[in-house]
């Protein structure tokens, strides 16, 4: 999978790209992906920094689907383990669903590296900038899911993707529905 991010997440968490790698194996495996990923919008997430109380967080969004997650108080040293942190919120938000764990399985298989590489993608950085704006509210909106001062972030990602509407070619959808059909259909076989 690529995480395409803005400069800003880049920076913030030290990611590397392409090209910027001084072990030259780990320079090839990411073109390689790069080269074999970068035109299949499935295998594509864009990734968008934000703070939340003072810690750094992240939005992930699948250029497909707007399926999206929030993810929250990470660290530098996080984000090598973010593709796996990305596949542990998918299973646990369809942790009621055999079918979709079995794709999701599938989906992790098919593209088992995550690597990094620059969001250049104008519509994917339209809905990460109208998500901040709309379903978090620039953050504020996380405080209503503070329960005895811990953040609900499972209940927080429920709701962005089950229960927030977003538009994708003109038409409203849920996010979590659309990926649910769009994964069945890719691997429908």
């Amino acid at each position: 999978m690529i995480l395409n991010c803005t400069q800003k997440t880049k920076e913030r968490f030290r990611i590397k790209y392409q090209d910027e790698f001084e072990d030259e194996l780990a320079d090839e495996i990411t073109k390689k992906i790069i080269e074999k990923e970068k035109n299949d919008d499935f295998l594509n997430w864009g990734l968008k920094y934000f703070s939340f109380d003072r810690r750094k967080c992240i939005q992930v969004i699948h250029y497909r689907t707007k399926f999206n997650l929030y993810l929250f108080d990470l660290k530098v040293s996080d984000i090598e383990n973010l593709g796996n942190i990305i596949a542990n919120y998918m299973l646990e938000l369809y942790s009621g669903d055999e079918l979709m764990i079995k794709l999701l399985y599938k989906y992790f298989n098919e593209s088992p590296i995550c690597v990094f590489s620059k969001l250049t993608n104008k519509s994917m950085i339209a809905s990460l900038n109208s998500n901040e704006t709309y379903f978090m509210a620039e953050g504020y909106r996380f405080y209503d899911y503070i329960e005895n001062n811990i953040l609900k972030t499972i209940e927080i990602n429920k709701d962005a993707n089950w229960n927030n509407f977003v538009t994708i070619n003109k038409e409203y959808i849920l996010p979590g529905k659309e990926f649910k059909k769009e994964l069945i259909e890719r691997y429908k076989d």
